[in-house]
């Protein structure tokens, strides 16, 4: 990769992961105005995923076939894909890791235990729901209470900053499945004929 194409992957991977860092915050606040205890457990569950790894996944998607078609002249290996996805999350996380930090102290700084208070509630409920015995249920009570514990104990700054590296890293699981399907070779005659002029 020469300085210029080296340039252009930095440039693009960032502009793109401050768009996509961008429509995870959006994902992030339209997921923050709905009424939770409407759903049940399977419910609360699909829409964090959704909500969580859904503009992650469509933005690479979109951003990765971009930077192909367009700054990488119509080409992109499995590699680079890896690469331009895993620095894009990278990035993104940044954007969501800023917007983490702004939001649990000064939006709503008790959110977080909220949702998880409210998860241990619906687990609780579906356990019940579900037959299963009450000491099973008060082992799993225990577990889930010992990890919204942590929660309160960490700070807002390092829980922000660990979303960075856990973002790339989604990042990259994402990356080895996009880039497959969105890798194009150069032809080798249209190569031939850059380097000839």
């Amino acid at each position: 990769m020469t300085t210029s194409q080296g340039s252009v992957f930095v440039k693009g991977t960032m502009r793109y992961g401050l768009y996509v860092g961008g429509g995870m915050v959006a994902s992030a606040l339209l997921f923050y105005m709905l009424d939770l205890d409407r759903f049940g457990l399977v419910g609360m569950t699909a829409l964090t995923v959704l909500f969580g790894f859904g503009p992650m996944l469509l933005g690479m998607i979109i951003t990765m076939k971009r930077f192909r078609d367009v700054e990488n002249r119509g080409w992109l290996t499995y590699r680079e894909g890896i690469r331009f996805g895993t620095w894009l999350m990278f990035f993104a996380g940044i954007i969501m890791a800023a917007y983490s930090l702004v939001f649990t102290t000064v939006i709503d700084p008790g959110y977080e235990v909220r949702k998880q208070e409210a998860l241990l509630d619906k687990t609780v409920q579906f356990y019940e729901q579900a037959n299963m015995k009450d000491a099973d249920i008060e082992k799993q009570i225990v577990f889930i209470e010992q990890a919204i514990d942590e929660s309160r104990k960490a700070s807002p700054l390092s829980v922000a900053l660990w979303s960075i590296p856990q973002t790339a890293f989604y990042g990259l699981l994402m990356a080895l499945v996009v880039a497959a399907f969105l890798k194009r070779k150069q032809d080798p005659f249209a190569q031939a004929m850059q380097e000839v002029s």
